[in-house]
């Protein structure tokens, strides 16, 4: 009788110390927060998903990949990679699914576009059942800010699908789209505001390139854009925990998440693939592209895709 009770007393002293280690462990996971470094990786990862799939969609659907574009969207997907990866200890993602294309790639551009889309509702999914906090900055805000980031990222990308003919106004529907890429991107740094410095000036910035992307050309829109995200970037990089923001947020759906494909203008007198080659390799091969974060060449001429890697290998 005495050893029964001395096992039953053994025993519910090791259940309790299993408790109480278990929701030590829980408490812990939960009050991870990322350092703004940390942040700051996951910002720039998210930014080249957009970029990823911005690429692909510049490209008609059932045109023959080309491995060196192809290339792009794997150094994109690399750097989303380290992203995630510096989140890790809040963030549980599988990260051998950023390597999608190393091992098979698909013939056409539509499958690379439906696979990068995949991979990034997926990852979605993966930060809003993560234990991260930047403050109280939660799941919730976070999720915002990623969704945010990737549409900044779909938005900084779009006016290279038109790099022979940017020097002229981008057309009225890409411009549409980017605004309501910029839209999204809005929404997610006012839900992390409270972790941004000087998140206020950001929004007007934002709301200032939205609105004149109509009256420049598309070079100095993707000049704006790109100055944009940068500035997000800083601010991100000297981000601090603070009380999270009131807003809420819906995701938006996947087929709203997906960047709708550029269609670039084939109507008569538009410049012929020759000609947009020759334009494009003038401009792009007469300076260092300094600011360019990815360079795509829509007449998918040889000899334009070589001068540009050539150009801007090393970004």
């Amino acid at each position: 009788m005495v050893k029964a009770k001395y096992t039953l007393h053994t025993f519910i002293r090791w259940f309790l110390f299993l408790v109480v280690g278990a929701l030590a462990l829980t408490s812990f996971s939960l009050a991870q927060t990322p350092s703004p470094a940390s942040l700051e990786s996951f910002y720039v990862g998210t930014l080249h998903l957009g970029f990823a799939a911005t690429r692909a969609s510049c490209q008609p659907p059932d045109r023959n990949i080309d491995y060196a574009l192809v290339n792009r969207v794997v150094e994109d997907l690399q750097t989303a990679r380290q992203g995630a990866e510096a989140m890790s200890a809040c963030l549980r993602f599988d990260l051998s699914k950023f390597d999608v294309f190393r091992t098979q790639v698909p013939n056409r551009w539509s499958g690379v576009l439906r696979a990068v889309e995949g991979l990034y509702q997926d990852y979605q999914r993966a930060v809003a059942s993560s234990s991260c906090r930047f403050g109280s900055n939660g799941p919730a805000q976070l999720e915002s800010f990623y969704v945010g980031s990737l549409f900044m990222g779909f938005a900084t990308a779009r006016p290279t699908c038109f790099i022979p003919t940017w020097n002229a106004p981008l057309p009225h529907n890409v411009n549409a789209m980017i605004q309501r890429d910029l839209d999204t991107a809005r929404t997610g740094i006012e839900a992390f505001k409270s972790a941004l410095p000087n998140a206020a000036v950001l929004v007007a910035q934002l709301d200032n390139v939205r609105r004149n992307l109509g009256t420049v050309p598309g070079r100095q829109a993707y000049d704006n854009l790109t100055a944009l995200h940068q500035r997000v970037q800083t601010a991100v990089r000297s981000s601090t925990p603070a009380v999270a923001s009131t807003t809420t947020y819906t995701a938006p759906p996947p087929d709203r998440a997906r960047p709708t494909q550029p269609r670039t203008n084939t109507r008569a007198g538009s410049p012929q693939r020759s000609q947009s080659c020759e334009s494009c390799v003038s401009e792009k091969c007469d300076q260092p592209c300094k600011n360019s974060i990815m360079i795509l060449c829509t007449s998918a001429d040889r000899a334009c895709q070589q001068c540009i890697e050539r150009n801007c290998s090393g970004l």
